[in-house]
């Protein structure tokens, strides 16, 4: 709901110009599973998993984004110290 696209996520969703298609294809294939509360004690907007995308904590129930070892040889040292920080 924060999210700076969302008007546009919103709009593309439910507007009359947007193809039948489109909005079929958003409401079938966007549909995504929180991780249960003992794997990710956070609220389920920030346990949605993502393919390629693990987290590892830092410390004081604080995890950061580590990339998959896979996508990580894919995208090169360079690009994931900068996605990791």
């Amino acid at each position: 709901p924060d999210s700076k696209f969302r008007v546009a996520w919103d709009s593309l969703l439910t507007s009359a110009r947007t193809p039948s298609a489109i909005q079929q294809a958003i409401a079938k294939n966007f549909v995504f599973q929180a991780l249960a509360h003992d794997i990710c004690p956070y609220g389920e907007r920030y346990c949605i998993p993502m393919p390629g995308l693990n987290f590892t904590e830092v410390g004081n129930d604080y995890c950061v984004p580590k990339i998959d070892s896979g996508v990580a040889s894919a995208l090169g040292a360079s690009a994931v110290g900068v996605l990791e920080g």
